[in-house]
């Protein structure tokens, strides 16, 4: 039942009780080759932008966000599993400006503390009272939520070795690996408040935009952060030869007679860092980064437009200041 006195938490206040659950569920005095690499991740901080959206979704619908605090949590372990596995399979040496855990300890460590992450990341769902009357639709959600990451990565590594990868093709692959898991945050945290199924499908499409914003603005942030705020490798996308946004933009701006390090990247599916400022000028000389901007800001502006038939309450207007700052962010 909802309630509709909600006590107004600030996002401080939600990010406390998220460190607190998150701490709480590793266990202490185990296997430390196994346990050591999982606090190590969660030490790693993050936004919790994922915890902050289906607590900030119950809210809204008018039950206390506290009551999705496990949800919360569970998504973020969930989402720190797939960096983790995704660091291995993308080589990538920084992850929030520390070795990645591959990197920091070893690959077959790596790969199981992953593995233990995801089951922690269960535990912490079945915190949800087992008498409430969605609870079996907040699990399928979070399932279906972790699959659809693995399709979404899988078409990464497809698309990787691909020539012929469209911007639609990319924007789908974004949607799975990106945009699914806060439509997960978001609908989790309705289903606990019981929201109605109008409601439930308009938050989904609001953060199906915002992940794919966020997204845009995390490629874009690849080629144009500092790298001590950024906390990961600048430039690591095109020593990768991801096809982002911004490359097939080019690609098809400058088709069918391509630039020679232009059909390199995509041939040999990546640059040597040394080019990046090369690619670089590209990239500004036909205003893709302008163009990517404004991508985002078009998705953002959707993004809101669904979040304004929603209940106008406290919880509503703290989640359209966190949608600004997920625009605005420097990492």
């Amino acid at each position: 039942m909802q309630n509709t006195h909600t006590t107004l938490y600030s996002i401080e206040e939600l990010q406390s009780h998220i460190e607190k659950t998150l701490y709480a569920i590793i266990p202490q005095n185990s296997t430390e080759t196994l346990y050591k690499p999982v606090q190590y991740v969660v030490d790693g901080g993050g936004k919790r932008i994922r915890p902050l959206l289906t607590m900030l979704s119950c809210g809204l619908f008018g039950t206390s966000p506290l009551d999705a605090v496990h949800i919360g949590a569970a998504i973020e372990m969930l989402h720190n599993f797939t960096l983790v596995h995704d660091d291995i399979m993308d080589k990538s040496p920084l992850r929030r400006g520390r070795q990645t855990v591959h990197i920091h300890w070893d690959e077959a460590t790596a790969i199981l503390s992953g593995d233990a992450i995801i089951g922690l990341a269960y535990r912490l769902l079945l915190k949800t009272s087992s008498a409430h009357p969605r609870l079996h639709s907040i699990i399928k959600e979070f399932s279906d939520g972790l699959i659809y990451v693995c399709e979404g990565q899988a078409l990464d590594i497809e698309y990787s070795k691909s020539t012929q990868l469209s911007i639609q093709d990319y924007l789908q692959m974004i949607e799975l690996k990106t945009a699914r898991l806060l439509e997960m945050a978001v609908v989790c945290g309705a289903q606990v408040a019981e929201a109605s199924s109008n409601d439930i499908e308009t938050m989904r499409l609001f953060a199906r935009k915002i992940g794919i914003a966020f997204q845009l603005q995390d490629d874009l942030l690849d080629l144009t952060a500092e790298q001590a705020e950024f906390g990961k490798s600048i430039g690591q996308d095109i020593v990768e030869g991801k096809k982002t946004f911004m490359m097939l933009r080019l690609r098809d701006k400058l088709s069918p007679q391509l630039p020679v390090l232009l059909q390199q990247f995509f041939d040999e599916h990546g640059l040597p860092i040394v080019h990046l400022q090369d690619i670089m000028l590209l990239l500004h000389e036909h205003n893709i980064l302008e163009e990517t901007q404004a991508q985002i800001l078009e998705l953002t502006e959707e993004a809101l437009g669904y979040l304004n038939i929603l209940p106008n309450n406290d919880y509503s207007q703290i989640l359209r200041q966190l949608t600004q700052q997920l625009l605005i962010r420097k990492k």
